[in-house]
């Protein structure tokens, strides 16, 4: 029996909570703190202790004190993922967990060998810069150990590959695509089908994905392939599927115009420049391995009433979608 999984990307977080004032000194390096987002959208993580945006997490979000500046405004985190960034300190607030013993009190981890062997863990390191994700990489590291019994999907905004950022704002935003750290974090992470939204179908964006697709291939010793929506403009955002060939087979791949709100049929399931989901069947080379319905869907994203209920539309269109 075939099974549906649907991946879903947008990005939407209604959040509502009380104003606290928070002071330095009420805090202290080792004690764990709740992210409080003051907006929607969540609260904005950055990579050094001044206005230098990275991301945004969910309003609740747990972590633990590294570092206080001297004037007491900037936090340095650890999340429980591993990762370390900065955060003002508007955005703390104390939390019930018992606080942990300073970084410099922890034993530290032997350096690992150069080894084939799979060690779990270096997610700090994967994600810092593409030289300590590769070095990792050749110690042996991995976010989870494989097996021929487990096959492993995962879905990632790359974010206007492979140029970084929109077209007119490219002097202010992050710069083209790192292939090469790219290609590291995906194979830590020995993800088997690898959902992909904001991909261009610009000329450019397709050499990119050769190369990617290419190298990945040379790595691993597997065949690695690349499918993207056919429809929309070249320079829109596309949602795609790369897989281990070597491990699944993936086929039958469809636009499901109904998870673009805008769109009446599968003659306009691009328009207004929003995506349908991207549809395929997966299907294990492992004998009498699992076979499944995929559905990579990126929907309107945005914190306004309207992009909520363009998203509301989309999802009560599901039922037609997966009927077929």
């Amino acid at each position: 029996m075939a099974i549906f999984l649907t991946i879903i990307s947008f990005s939407f977080l209604l959040l509502i909570g009380n104003l606290e004032f928070v002071f330095s000194g009420d805090f202290q390096v080792g004690q764990s703190v709740m992210l409080e987002a003051k907006k929607p959208v969540g609260v904005p993580l950055h990579r050094e202790p001044s206005p230098s945006y990275l991301k945004h997490v969910p309003s609740g979000t747990t972590a633990t004190i590294q570092r206080i500046t001297q004037d007491g405004h900037w936090f340095s985190i650890r999340l429980p993922s591993g990762t370390t960034h900065w955060v003002h300190h508007k955005y703390l607030r104390a939390s019930t967990i018992p606080p942990t013993p300073e970084a410099s009190t922890l034993p530290q981890a032997p350096e690992m060998p150069d080894t084939a062997e799979i060690h779990v863990g270096g997610e700090e390191d994967i994600w810092a810069n593409r030289e300590r994700c590769q070095a990792a990489l050749t110690r042996g590291r991995r976010m989870s150990e494989a097996t021929s019994t487990t096959l492993r999907v995962a879905t990632w905004n790359v974010r206007w590959f492979p140029i970084g950022s929109p077209p007119d704002q490219q002097e202010t935003s992050s710069g083209p695509t790192d292939l090469d750290w790219l290609i590291c974090a995906i194979r830590w992470m020995q993800v088997d089908v690898l959902a992909i939204q904001e991909s261009l179908a610009t000329p450019e964006a397709t050499q990119a994905w050769k190369i990617l697709t290419n190298r990945l291939s040379n790595q691993t010793g597997d065949v690695w392939r690349w499918h993207q929506q056919s429809c929309g403009r070249p320079d829109d955002h596309h949602i795609g599927l790369l897989w281990n060939d070597s491990r699944v087979a993936l086929s039958k791949f469809d636009s499901l115009w109904q998870f673009n709100a805008k769109a009446e049929s599968a003659h306009n399931a691009c328009t207004f420049g929003l995506r349908p989901g991207h549809y395929a069947y997966v299907q294990s080379r492992k004998k009498d391995g699992a076979d499944f319905h995929l559905i990579a869907v990126h929907l309107k994203s945005g914190p306004t009433v309207f992009a909520l209920e363009e998203r509301q539309k989309a999802f009560n269109r599901i039922d037609k979608a997966v009927a077929p």
